[in-house]
Formats: C-alpha cells, sequence, structure tokens
C-alpha cells in the first residue's frame, strides 16, 4: 500500500509542463495563474494517468528576475526565474533559467524534487511561443509496519506551449514529455535495483496566467 501511495505521489508530481512564459513578469509586477491538467505514464506494458491542476504566483523582484510559488498536484514549491536576454523587449526572443524545488507527503509517503528548467520564448505578437527544456531529480520514500521503500529517479525532458494574450489574461496550452533517464530503489524484503529506462511521461496542461507583462 505504502508503494502504491508512493507512485501515485510521483505520478501527480511529475508533470513536465512549466506553464509560464519565458519573459518575466516584470519588476514590481504580480502574475497569478491557474494550471489545471493531464499527466500519463507508460512503463512495461501499463499505462496510468490522473488529473493534476496546480496554482501558481509570481513576483517580478527586478526586471530579471522573478520569485514565485506554486501549489497543488506539484505539493509546494518554491520558483525563481531569471532572464538571460532583454525582457523589455517585446520583440525579442526571451531565453530564462527557471529552478524550482518542491515537496509533497501523504499517508507515510513523501517526494523531494529539485527541477531546473530553461524557456525559450519566440514573440508572435503579444503572444510567445514558449519551447521548455527540462532535468529533474526526484527522491522519495514510504516507511509503515509493512516495510518501507524508497527511491531517486532523474529524468530530462521539454515542453511546448503557446501564450496567447488576451488582454491582461494568457491563456496557455503546453504539451510536455519527459523520459526516465535513471533511477534507484529499494524496498523491505525485496533488496535494491537500478537502471536506465526509456518510460514516456507525457502531459497537457491549460494555464490561465492573469498579471505580469
Amino acid at each position: 500500500m505504502k508503494k502504491m501511495l508512493l507512485a501515485a505521489l510521483f505520478l501527480t508530481g511529475c508533470a513536465p509542463t512549466l506553464v509560464q512564459t519565458a519573459r518575466t513578469v516584470g519588476e514590481g509586477n504580480f502574475q497569478g495563474a491557474i494550471e489545471p491538467g493531464f499527466t500519463m505514464v507508460s512503463a512495461d506494458g501499463v499505462t496510468g494517468g490522473v488529473p493534476v491542476v496546480n496554482f501558481a504566483g509570481r513576483y517580478g523582484v527586478s526586471e530579471k528576475v522573478d520569485v514565485g510559488v506554486r501549489i497543488g498536484s506539484v505539493g509546494y514549491a518554491l520558483q525563481g526565474k531569471f532572464a538571460l536576454t532583454d525582457p523589455t523587449d517585446a520583440a525579442k526572443t526571451q531565453i530564462s533559467i527557471v529552478p524550482e524545488v518542491s515537496a509533497i507527503a501523504a499517508g507515510g509517503a513523501f517526494l523531494a524534487r529539485a527541477n531546473v528548467g530553461a524557456l525559450f520564448g519566440i514573440p508572435v505578437g503579444e503572444s510567445e511561443l514558449t519551447i521548455g527544456a527540462l532535468t529533474s531529480n526526484t527522491i522519495g520514500g514510504a516507511g509503515g509496519a509493512g516495510g518501507g521503500a524508497g527511491g531517486f529517479v532523474s529524468q530530462v525532458g521539454g515542453s511546448v506551449g503557446y501564450a496567447a494574450k488576451l488582454g491582461a489574461v494568457r491563456l496557455m496550452p503546453e504539451v510536455g514529455f519527459k523520459p526516465l533517464v535513471i533511477g534507484g530503489g529499494t524496498a523491505s524484503g525485496a533488496g535494491s535495483s537500478g537502471g536506465v529506462a526509456f518510460v514516456p511521461n507525457v502531459s497537457f496542461a491549460l494555464g490561465i496566467l492573469v498579471g505580469g507583462r
């Protein structure tokens, strides 16, 4: 049961979508977001999927730096965004780095995750075509009277989204793909295991972003 819960927590938190633009929100500006979606993983001939939803808030501490929080299926997360290009130039392709750390726990199981994403934003009028690359490292564990289990996974992937600007709102559909690269784990009575595998993890999100530039 603990291992099943650990797997469920991993599935809800492993969505490879970032659901934000490469362009920062702007100094002194706030952006709120609702991110409903769906994530699916396929392994050993078995496919599983769950709906996910996250809520995010970001604040521009400078023109090139955002800080924010994300709460929901991802657990509790802290985010940053660091622009490598000039975000005040709306006609310029934007590049930014997006680190995120998160944690989620339930029923004696927990996950902790550290992500680093890179976003490339191509302006399309006032909208943005956003292409993302993501690395993710996750550790997790579960314990109880019936024994315990734990493990780690490291993943790489990418995403493509389109942030359509509709007045003060951006509507951002995004698809992401993140295969499992390397992982390992232990379980009571089963020893340890590890290796490299190709495990497709596909997600879709529809972000509603309010505020910002």
